[in-house]
This record gives structure tokens, C-alpha cells and sequence, in this order.
């Protein structure tokens, strides 16, 4: 009996009132103003598990080739978990912590030590479940030493999430249980799938594989690309993990944020997801691009939308856009005619910028950068879907 079967998931998936698709790097500048707003117990976050090719590619290949096992990624989960975690509970800044050329085995396991006294244990299982994954932790963070020299660039937050993994026989969704305990979520996160997949793009007779080559990419016409999903694990394929299948089907008010293609595409084409939000009744909204960039230049909000409906299988309700005005110098909205017409598709058009959106982008991650420098206002979003759900209350009664 592995050790997964002794500790069994008894974490089921509750319904909430707003089901979110979300990315790691916008997703954590959102989320907290999101779940300030709307309630700790009326959200839950669903974030994709393909390759991030940054902060996580590298561990993922050290862990494969010490132990055969295939890492999903990491860090997006990690930083959407970090972001919401526990007010009063420090975990979430340990998890946090990117390593730097001084740091040693010893670092880490100092680090290890601050996780187990401070983090949040639901029974005696879970606290064993805890120290047996953070002594792995502490392994893997000595094989990327002895393999690479250095831990600097590594978060100690995807190497301890590593160890839970790999804890659980490469059950990511066990894993992102603990570490949601661990950290006190104030809201309910999930994986996409607990399958580690690739994110293909097929672009005027090339392809292209991988987040971190489809990031760099600078697109013309991006309505031309092509985009699919490759499991890394051929034989065992991708399954839209089963609480999110649940999520989908009986979120209340359903919402994509975050980038066109790495992560609202990348989300919506996991087998399964179309089906599931074609069984939800309610209401699917998206946030859009809050600038036109590498994915999305030249594409009109019409196309947009369009675009993300013919991925989901169904069509978007609410599309919510950033006031064209409030953006900074040099950044450019997706072209829209105020006030057309979008065949079913509500448009509000609102202040939707983070001031502080410089402040958010993390200075060490390039794909942060090349995406976009410019962040939503979480707190702003959920007034606008809270609005929206009066409004169609109001219509109803």
C-alpha cells in the first residue's frame, strides 16, 4: 500500500459561487483582491498544469532523470496558492523564497524545517504525509546541487511541492491538497489535470512546443494559430482532473483571465473541458487581454471572444475590458467600437488596471515580461461579475 492509499483524499470538491481560470503570474496579482471582495468561501481557482519552461522547467527535468517521475508544472499553482494563503500564516512567504548562488542543502533543509513547524495540519496522516515529502524535498534540492553545482533560481516552494508529488506517487492533486493546508487557502485552488502536458502551437506551417518558445514568439497575425495539447506521458494522456470537472459544471459564474494563449487556450483545450462547461447553465465570462501583445496583436475584441468561444464550445456571456484610456504610454486595447454589438456578448468597459502593476512583475522571470507588464485589479473584476449577477437577478425576477 503506497502511502497515498494511507492517507486517503477526504478533501472533496464543495460548489462555489465563482469558478476562476487563472494563470500564475496575473492570477496572483488578481487573486487576493478577488477573494477579499467576493468571500473566502465563494471562489475556487483552476490553473493549468502545461510546461512553464522558466522557474520550473529545469527542476522538472532534474526531477525526471533522478527519479524517472514526469513534474507537472509547478509554479504557476505555487504562486496563485502563495497569493491567497493565510492571513497571519508565514508559509506562504517561505514558499516564496528563490534561492540565490549561496544558498546550500543546508538552506533548504532550514527552509524545510520553517514549512513543517509552521504549516496547518488537518490530522496526524497529513503530518507524517508532510515530513516524509519535505525530507524528499531536501533530496531533490541535493541532486540539483550535485547536478548543477547551484540551487540559485529555484523557489523553495516548487521544490517542496516536488517532494509532496513524488510523496504521493505523482498524484498533483493530492499534492496540491497538502500544500493548500499547509499554507490555509482562502480559497479553494485546483489543477486543471493531474497530467503533465505540453502546449503545442502549429503557425504558418511551423510548430512551435512548449510555453517558453510560444512566449517569445512574436505573432502578426495570431488568429491564424493553431493551438493543441501533447502529453508528456504518452500512454496515460490528459484527463480533466475530477474536482475541476465538478467546478466547471457547477460554478455559478465562470471566468477566464490571464493570457490568450499560455493560459486561457492552454486551459480550455484540456479533453473534457468543453463538455463540462457545456453542462454548466450559468453564466462564462472572460477578462480580456488588458493590451494588445505578442499573442494578441492586431486581434479585435470580437475576434477575441470569438476565438475563446470556439475553444470552450460555447460562447462567452460577459467579456470584460480595460478603459483603452487608463492604460500606459505605449500600450495599445484591442480594437473595439464602443458600444458594437458582439452577437450575445455583453461588454463592460471599466477601470481595470493595478496601479501598482509594476511592482507586481517579478524582476527574475522573463516570461512575466514578455507576456505583459500590465496587471488586473482584482478587487475591480469581482465588482464587476458581483454587478453582473445583480443585474441578472434583477432581469430574471
Amino acid at each position: 500500500m503506497n502511502s497515498f492509499e494511507a492517507y486517503p483524499d477526504d478533501r472533496f470538491y464543495q460548489p462555489t459561487e465563482y469558478t476562476l481560470w487563472s494563470g500564475g503570474t496575473a492570477g496572483s496579482v488578481s487573486a487576493p483582491g478577488i477573494v477579499e471582495e467576493l468571500g473566502d468561501d465563494k471562489v475556487t481557482f483552476l490553473i493549468g498544469t502545461a510546461d512553464s519552461g522558466s522557474e520550473n522547467g529545469r527542476l522538472r527535468e532534474l526531477v525526471e532523470s533522478e527519479s524517472g517521475v514526469s513534474l507537472p508544472a509547478l509554479s504557476d499553482i505555487r504562486k496563485v496558492m502563495s497569493a491567497v494563503g493565510g492571513k497571519g500564516n508565514t508559509t506562504n512567504q517561505i514558499f516564496e523564497v528563490r534561492l540565490d548562488e549561496s544558498a546550500t542543502f543546508a538552506t533548504v533543509e532550514q527552509y524545510n524545517r520553517r514549512i513543517f513547524e509552521r504549516a496547518n495540519f488537518s490530522n496526524r496522516a497529513a503530518k507524517g504525509a508532510a515530513e516524509n515529502a519535505l525530507d524528499i524535498a531536501g533530496g531533490i534540492a541535493e541532486h540539483i546541487i550535485n547536478t548543477d553545482g547551484t540551487l540559485k533560481g529555484h523557489m523553495v516552494g516548487n521544490i517542496a511541492m516536488a517532494g509532496l508529488f513524488l510523496h504521493y506517487d505523482g498524484d498533483l492533486g493530492a499534492a496540491v491538497r497538502d500544500a493548500s493546508s499547509w499554507l490555509q487557502t482562502r480559497a479553494q485552488v485546483l489543477p486543471i489535470s493531474n497530467d503533465p502536458y505540453h502546449l503545442v502551437m502549429d503557425y504558418k506551417g511551423a510548430t512551435f512546443v512548449g510555453e517558453r518558445i510560444i512566449d517569445e514568439l512574436d505573432l502578426d497575425e495570431p488568429q491564424l494559430a493553431d493551438l493543441s495539447l501533447v502529453p508528456v506521458i504518452a500512454e496515460r494522456g490528459i484527463e480533466l482532473y475530477e474536482p475541476a470537472r465538478q467546478a466547471i459544471i457547477h460554478g455559478r459564474n465562470s471566468l477566464l483571465q490571464g493570457s490568450y494563449h499560455t493560459t486561457q487556450g492552454s486551459a480550455l483545450l484540456v479533453p473534457g473541458t468543453a463538455t463540462a462547461l457545456q453542462q454548466n447553465k450559468y453564466p462564462f465570462s472572460a477578462v480580456a487581454n488588458l493590451e494588445s501583445g505578442r499573442d494578441t496583436r492586431g486581434l479585435s475584441l470580437e475576434e477575441y471572444v470569438l476565438g475563446l468561444a470556439a475553444m470552450a464550445g460555447r460562447s462567452i456571456d460577459l467579456v470584460i475590458r480595460n478603459q483603452p484610456e487608463t492604460l500606459p504610454e505605449g500600450k495599445v486595447a484591442l480594437k473595439y467600437d464602443e458600444g458594437r454589438d458582439l452577437v450575445g456578448t455583453r461588454v463592460i468597459t471599466t477601470a481595470l488596471l493595478d496601479s501598482s502593476f509594476e511592482a507586481t512583475v517579478d524582476a527574475n522571470d522573463p516570461i512575466a515580461h514578455l507576456r505583459s507588464d500590465v496587471r488586473t485589479n482584482g478587487r475591480q473584476v469581482a465588482r464587476v461579475l458581483s454587478a453582473a449577477t445583480v443585474d441578472r437577478l434583477v432581469a430574471a425576477a
